[in-house]
């Protein structure tokens, strides 16, 4: 899961405001000399800059904000939810009239297509081919496969570790918003990605 969590707890015994900041974080090795470098003249990072990627904060922001602050367990907090995405939920009648007959839900079908995959280091990686988005993750796994030799993978979590993943995500992302689209009206060169 990604995304981030702000948010404010009031204690009521004591009237005082807690925040909890579970925003992303950029990347440790990242200084802001080195994003001034690598972007100069921009007050903000474009969102296809490598430096716009963070962390993603939002589950542990919800785990400490429980541990913090909560009177009930993690599973006890998030249980409704689970149950609900296990046993579904009610919905007014007006929305279950539109989605029971809404043309477009009603003209639906699902098709059933062969799955794409690449091999990573033994393991097979299936996704579904586009228009999902999962081809980025193989496109990711078959640059990997060219990075030469393994220094960059000896030291986890290192500045040249984390740079290479980076960099391939980046080139996996940009060749997914400029090939990947519905196939149905477009031709997308999965082979070939």
């Amino acid at each position: 899961m990604g995304g981030d969590c702000f948010l404010l707890h009031y204690d009521a015994a004591t009237k005082k405001v807690s925040a909890l900041n579970g925003s992303g974080r950029s990347a440790q090795a990242l200084t802001l000399e080195q994003a001034r470098k690598d972007c100069p003249g921009q007050a903000a990072f474009a969102l296809d800059n490598v430096h716009a990627i963070t962390v993603p904060g939002a589950v542990a922001g919800w785990v400490d904000a429980v541990d913090a602050w909560g009177s009930l367990t993690i599973d006890q907090v998030l249980r409704p939810a689970i149950d609900l995405a296990k046993s579904g939920f009610p919905v007014s009648t007006q929305t279950a009239v539109a989605w029971k007959r809404g043309y477009d839900l009603a003209q639906h079908t699902s098709t059933f297509v062969d799955p794409i995959k690449v091999s990573y280091e033994g393991v097979d990686v299936y996704e579904v081919p586009p228009n999902g988005q999962g081809i980025t993750a193989l496109m990711a796994l078959n640059l990997l496969k060219q990075v030469d030799g393994d220094d960059w993978k000896q030291q986890h979590n290192s500045a040249q570790y984390l740079h290479t993943l980076i960099e391939v995500l980046r080139l996996a992302f940009l060749d997914t918003r400029w090939f990947v689209t519905d196939p149905a009206f477009e031709h997308v060169p999965v082979a070939e990605l």
